[in-house]
């Protein structure tokens, strides 16, 4: 068996172990929409890193009327009859079921429960729509109105069901009860008006009055309008403005509008729409609102409906041009990487690497000609960054659209291999450089892997490439109860494993406590924690520790 093989073979043990199962017996009450057609939509949501869970539906039963069925991301098989399988290969694998309700549906949920220390965990999520593809209501706090909510964030997840007055779900208890027979909540029925009972008099003969005083009928409290966001635009422009669609929306929605940035997410709003129906919003970006790292977020909140809130919808975020207002989207020709847009991540990222030493050319719009730019770029550096590096009006390297500038191999503006981000200033007629671009993350010098992983006594060295004083660890190790995350980031972001970083190609790290002898394996990864910036699964971190 050739080195490639062993390696292979012990990452595949190191990974095996850490597969557990949960399975759930989920039974939907649909009485109160029978005969509306809408859909069963079934999602399993990749984490980050990805734990390699799946999820499977099986035994689906119910008196609906199944319609055609739209599959995305990574599913295969069938609901009926079964079984419909789920990978977290892509962020979204989702199976939307059209139907024509009836009173039930049955099915059995079964999930593998791998989870990454300090990750997102993978997601498992059941939804019932009205015919337009909307969210029935539920007391889904995060506003997204899924019925069932399950969170592979441990061995044993807890499986979330909220209530609705649209539907039902039950969920037997797992574990052994006084009774056999679990309790179910039974469908509330309307309580009839008390009809009050006159008080017997002497004499048949009634009282008269100048007018009969019915008895008050207490006023039912009105369900407040919750609004939900059904379309965004892909990109929100700063600056200028944009239209949310929806339903429920009202004179009172206001805008919370979460940019993403390095150090977490600010609320640049409430935003106040400038016009508004009551399935679109239209709203005004002030031109100060930071665009960060490129990512922000949007709910709605109806102030006048006890503020009731929506759910979350992100998109990319830009510069309006014509406001002045600079956009970085390329990087050596290649455009933001798809992840840009994935809330998991929520930072702008390209896919390339770029080598110091050579000319890096910038694309995007609303690069300011008139006064110069100057680029940042951020880096695990002295400082935290190298530059700015300016580029004057008339310097061949300056248009609109593109700037283009040689970035150091040596010298104190050169940066160091590992992850860097550039970040573009327009002057401005003040020459202050305040009007500032997306962040936009890339590797430089080189792409970050794993090659090789030896041991001396405690200490452990790691070869590969890419490596910098920002490199973070996941150990996997595998115990008993199946391989544990050792590594990762801890309370505040800080490494839970420190390394010594000899170079961009060699660390070194103590075997972290707890540790016991056995398969294991080392993943390395550079910021933004993207699946580009990590050496991913690759034969050359699985090893032996002694």
């Amino acid at each position: 068996m050739n080195k490639h093989l062993i390696a292979t073979a012990i990452l595949v043990l190191v990974v095996s172990t850490i597969c557990r199962a949960a399975t759930f017996d989920v039974t939907v009450n649909t009485t109160p929409i029978k005969g509306e057609t809408g859909f069963a939509v079934f999602d399993f949501v990749a984490g980050s890193p990805p734990a390699k869970n799946t999820a499977q539906i099986q035994g689906f039963t119910s008196d609906a009327t199944l319609g055609s069925a739209t599959p995305s991301g990574g599913v295969t098989g069938t609901l009926t009859p079964g079984p419909l399988s789920f990978t977290d290969t892509s962020f979204l694998n989702e199976w939307e079921q059209g139907l024509t309700f009836g009173s039930t549906m049955h099915f059995k949920l079964s999930v593998t429960t791998n989870f990454v220390s300090g990750g997102i965990p993978d997601s498992f999520s059941f939804y019932l729509l009205d015919k337009n593809q909307l969210p029935f209501a539920t007391s889904d706090p995060t506003g997204a109105d899924a019925l069932v909510a399950l969170d592979l964030s441990s061995s044993n997840p807890a499986l979330q069901v909220y209530t609705s007055s649209f539907a039902s779900i039950m969920v037997p208890t797992p574990t052994a009860t006084a009774t056999s027979t679990p309790t179910v909540t039974p469908t509330p029925t309307r309580t009839p008006t008390p009809t009050q009972t006159p008080t017997q008099t002497p004499t048949p003969t009634r009282t008269p009055t100048p007018t009969l005083t019915p008895t008050r009928t207490p006023t039912a409290t009105p369900t407040p309008l919750r609004p939900f966001i059904g379309s965004l635009p892909a990109v929100i422009l700063v600056g200028s403005s944009f239209n949310i669609g929806g339903t429920d929306f009202t004179a009172g929605s206001r805008i919370n509008f979460f940019v993403a940035t390095s150090t977490g997410a600010i609320n640049a709003g409430p935003l106040t729409p400038s016009g508004h129906t009551g399935t679109t919003l239209t709203v005004p970006v002030p031109a100060t609102v930071p665009l960060g790292q490129g990512f922000v977020s949007v709910q709605v909140v109806n102030i006048d409906q006890g503020f009731a809130s929506s759910n979350a919808r992100g998109a990319l975020l830009q510069g309006f041009a014509p406001a002045g207002i600079p956009s970085l989207t390329s990087i050596n020709g290649i455009g933001l990487a798809a992840t840009s847009s994935d809330p998991s991540f929520a930072t702008n990222n390209v896919q390339t690497v770029v080598p110091q030493g050579t000319v890096v050319r910038l694309g995007g719009s609303g690069f300011d000609t008139k006064n110069g730019v100057a680029v940042d770029l951020f880096c695990a550096c002295t400082g935290g960054k190298v530059g700015p590096f300016f580029i004057n009006p008339g310097d061949p390297g300056l248009s609109s659209t593109l700037i283009s500038f040689t970035l150091p191999s040596t010298g104190t503006n050169a940066p160091a291999t590992g992850p860097g981000s550039f970040v573009i200033s327009n002057a401005g007629a003040s020459k202050s450089y305040a009007i500032k671009s997306n962040a936009v993350s890339v590797p430089i010098g080189q792409a970050i892997s794993v090659a090789s992983v030896t041991q001396s006594g405690t200490t452990i060295t790691v070869n590969g490439t890419g490596f910098s004083t920002l490199t973070v660890i996941n150990f996997f190790n595998s115990q008993s109860g199946g391989a544990v995350d050792l590594g990762g980031l801890g309370p505040g972001g800080t490494a839970k494993i420190p390394l010594t970083i000899i170079n961009s190609d060699k660390f070194t790290f103590t075997e972290p406590a707890g540790a016991i002898p056995g398969p294991s394996y080392v993943q390395a990864l550079n910021p933004p924690f993207v699946p580009f910036t990590s050496s991913g699964s690759a034969p050359g971190g699985a090893f032996t520790l002694k």
